[in-house]
């Protein structure tokens, strides 16, 4: 449901290219993938395992969709600004695509979530893989966004994954302006894209679990001492 316009379109195009931007980084891996070796340490097989060539192609392909999505709004709010058009129903049409609250909050959603997983990035370094792996000379790392939550890099993946849902979804964002739900091919490419990224964000929710199993195995009395100090797994004092 599109809200009353909040912000200038000019401060919405930044607040669109940030959110691309933190999308992008945010689901690109910072690290290349880890031996088969250490993939065995792990003992659970991951759903990450399964025909993983393909998964990467896939989840590339839907955050590289998000991201020009998000662009190309960006750049038509900048085209209206810059070359203000003489139609009525084209500047209305606009309006509508640059200044709704929900895609602001669906940025704000997409940017916090991309800055979450950077830090998360940055914290663990080579230890950071998409794989469940259990890598050489592998330490437990609590600090940075570590020492609020067991899975940070999770809540800032399902902060970016809702955040894009929401701007995918609003009336007022350039995938429904310009009628792309109301289109076949639109329709495949957009409901594929939100069917996937729930599958892949709830198996990510489910593989919670399994890694701290992983890492309890592996680090024993200061994997224990570390859960007493921070039990909560996504959000602080909620789960």
């Amino acid at each position: 449901m599109s809200l009353s316009p909040i912000l200038t379109p000019l401060l919405r195009v930044a607040l669109l290219v940030a959110h691309a931007t933190c999308t992008y980084y945010g689901m690109t891996p910072p690290c290349p993938p880890p031996r088969q070796d250490e993939v065995n340490r792990a003992v659970k097989r991951d759903f990450y395992c399964v025909i993983p060539g393909v998964q990467k192609v896939i989840t590339s392909s839907t955050k590289l969709f998000l991201c020009v999505h998000a662009l190309c709004e960006a750049a038509t709010i900048s085209t209206y600004q810059l070359l203000p058009s003489s139609s009525p129903h084209q500047a209305s049409g606009a309006t509508a695509v640059a200044m709704t609250a929900l895609v602001t909050m669906a940025c704000v959603l997409g940017i916090a979530g991309g800055l979450i997983r950077v830090w998360c990035h940055r914290t663990l370094g080579r230890l950071f893989t998409w794989e469940m792996a259990v890598l050489d000379e592998h330490k437990l790392v609590t600090t940075g966004p570590y020492s609020f939550v067991r899975h940070p890099s999770y809540t800032g993946w399902l902060l970016v994954i809702a955040g894009n849902f929401v701007l995918l979804l609003d009336e007022g964002s350039l995938f429904s302006q310009l009628g792309w739900w109301n289109t076949l091919p639109g329709m495949a490419v957009g409901y594929f894209v939100l069917v996937y990224l729930t599958c892949l964000s709830g198996a990510l929710v489910h593989r919670m679990r399994a890694e701290d199993e992983v890492m309890q195995r592996q680090f024993r009395g200061q994997w224990d001492e570390w859960v007493k100090k921070t039990p909560y797994s996504l959000v602080p004092f909620v789960y």
